[in-house]
């Protein structure tokens, strides 16, 4: 699994989906992947994250806004990859290739029906 970091615009961010919660801060994450942080605004308010893409094939975005829970960081979706019964094996691969133990998972979307 490889995984590249992209620039967070070229994922549309107001197209992005919540799908799991991480027990852990985004800090983690950038400095174990080696990625840089994006900060910003949007519907949500501020954030800081970054977008990467899995294999050339799953665009995401791992991102912490100023209200969401303390030391966790959001797994997101670009929302055309949230049609069709993919979506809870892509956010496996991701939760995977993060090199995240299942109990650090906190909460995870339903899956489409």
């Amino acid at each position: 699994m490889t995984l590249r970091q992209t620039p967070l615009e070229d994922l549309g961010p107001a197209n992005l989906t919540p799908q799991a919660m991480i027990a852990q801060p985004i800090e983690h994450f950038l400095s174990t992947l080696g990625i840089s942080i994006t900060e910003g605004d949007d519907d949500l308010g501020y954030f800081h994250g970054a977008a990467l893409v899995l294999d050339e094939k799953i665009s995401f975005a791992l991102l912490h806004h100023r209200g969401d829970l303390p030391n966790t960081t959001i797994v997101y979706l670009v929302g055309q990859q949230l049609d069709g019964p993919d979506v809870t094996k892509s956010v496996n691969e991701i939760i995977r290739a993060l090199g995240v133990e299942d109990a650090l998972v906190t909460w995870r979307r339903d899956p489409p029906l």
